[in-house]
């Protein structure tokens, strides 16, 4: 989204990308639309609930402990990732 396109415009794009991959039959199924939005709303939850956090950590401890949670957080990230998506 570099250059300057929408959320819906760079949505359009993916699915109409996703549409000439062969074995899609040329459409888009619901169930993937769904998982897209279930996606999307899982990363605005973690990435809100992080961002209170790490920011709670440097207001209270400084630098340095933000950066150390960043890491752990990255971290709890990476290894639940593969269970969840």
């Amino acid at each position: 989204m570099d250059d300057g396109i929408g959320l819906e415009q760079y949505v359009r794009r993916v699915l109409e990308a996703y549409r000439k991959t062969p074995g899609t039959m040329g459409t888009v199924r619901r169930a993937d639309r769904m998982l897209a939005v279930y996606y999307r709303a899982a990363l605005l939850v973690k990435y809100t609930m992080a961002g209170v956090a790490l920011g709670w950590t440097f207001w209270r401890w400084g630098l340095p402990y933000s950066i150390l949670c960043h890491a752990a957080v990255n971290a709890v990230h990476l290894a639940l990732e593969d269970r969840f998506f």
